[in-house]
């Protein structure tokens, strides 16, 4: 009989210390696909050796959040390694979908109808990165025949000077005063956006009728406890950590084909109170996506719609198309879709509890709509999109 071989013994390179929940969502993205293939996983979060004397060759496979300084000690070692970070060198790396959060961000601004776009980002961030944010806006922007996007950027390290500190937020006043409104933002860090509300607080613009605000990076914890709650792209972190795994784990079989760099999808923008209004220039349009945000858990027809606003279903349809080049149905669907995912994801309500709250007939109802729009069933979004994850 052949005997059971030993389990992969896999080092980790993610800093679970500083507690932050990105880190800790893909560490335990990594930590499940090993529990499924029988791996033995070490935190090592600057790959020196877990223990003192620990040789790196000593491992079956590398991953994490590699430095410049890792790359070079992980890649000395000869052993396969997966980066979680984009950088210079030859390692396979897998990595969030800049681009594709960007442009989550965008598509979700444009939807609730701001009719400029802007972003805060970092000038620490690489050039890649810059860059690829400029285009996307400016893409965007050109494509629904929008103003020209507005840009603010600042270093972090102003941020932890008291001094420059003070000076950050009175530079983000001044612009922020300066803009014509409605404006859309994306900004690149939570603590920003937090700065960025309360400002307009004190100056008596209105959030998110007068600007309206996604933050690029910002965990469930923090984005509700600002008032008001912050709207945040979902990076999908989890998922992140598990397909790096998967890719890890074809790199110790032997397959050294795939694309060096490969990327995940993030999952969506989890809106809340910071970007939730509809200012479209065309007022029709924002009383019916009111109307559709207040009633979303009802079933709504397209003819209900138009009689509550008193104009035929016709006119309805043409006004959607013209501002959102989506139908009345489509943002219907699209809404209530986005109503259900934030309950499964961010409540305990068991499924035949959320069918009655939406005005579903029965439970498997509700798992036909859900799965017809959404991709999967209520319960397998739960197990993948969860608060436990």
């Amino acid at each position: 009989m052949a005997q059971n071989l030993p389990p992969k013994r896999i080092a980790v390179a993610i800093e679970l210390h500083w507690n932050l929940s990105w880190h800790l969502d893909t560490y335990q993205g990594i930590a499940d696909y090993g529990n499924e293939h029988g791996w033995k996983c070490f935190v090592d979060p600057y790959l020196y050796g877990v223990t003192e004397g620990t040789k790196l060759s000593e491992f079956d496979g590398l991953i994490g959040r590699f430095t410049d300084e890792i790359v070079t000690r992980a890649t000395a070692s000869g052993v396969p390694a997966v980066n979680l970070v984009q950088r210079d060198g030859d390692l396979p790396t897998v990595k969030i979908d800049g681009a594709a959060c960007v442009q989550l961000a965008c598509d979700h601004l444009v939807a609730q109808g701001y009719s400029r776009l802007g972003y805060i980002t970092h000038t620490t961030a690489s050039q890649r990165i810059q860059t690829t944010w400029k285009q996307i806006f400016e893409q965007t922007a050109e494509t629904y025949a929008l103003p020209k996007p507005i840009c603010m950027p600042f270093g972090e390290e102003e941020l932890e000077d008291p001094d420059l500190y003070r000076e950050i937020r009175q530079r983000i006043t001044r612009w922020i005063t300066e803009q014509k409104k409605p404006i859309g933002l994306l900004v690149y860090q939570a603590g920003i956006a937090r700065h960025l509300i309360h400002i307009c607080e004190q100056l008596e613009i209105k959030v998110p009728e007068e600007v309206g605000i996604v933050a690029h990076d910002a965990d469930q914890q923090t984005a509700t406890s600002i008032a008001p709650t912050l709207s945040a792209i979902d990076l999908d972190c989890w998922e992140w950590g598990y397909q790096a795994a998967a890719r890890l784990d074809r790199l110790m079989q032997g397959n050294t084909t795939e694309p060096r760099i490969q990327t995940v999808a993030p999952r969506r923008v989890v809106v809340r109170e910071s970007s939730n209004a509809f200012v479209f220039d065309d007022l029709l349009v924002s009383q019916a996506m009111h109307h559709i945000a207040a009633n979303s858990r009802q079933t709504l027809s397209g003819e209900q719609i138009a009689a509550e606003l008193g104009v035929s279903r016709r006119t309805l349809d043409r006004r959607f198309e013209v501002a959102l080049g989506r139908t009345l149905n489509q943002e219907v669907i699209r809404l209530r879709i986005q109503q259900l995912e934030r309950v499964l994801s961010e409540s305990e309500m068991t499924m035949a509890r959320i069918a009655e709250l939406f005005g579903f007939g029965s439970a498997s109802q509700f798992t036909q709509f859900f799965k017809k729009h959404a991709g999967m069933t209520p319960t397998d979004y739960r197990k993948k999109y969860g608060a436990e994850k």
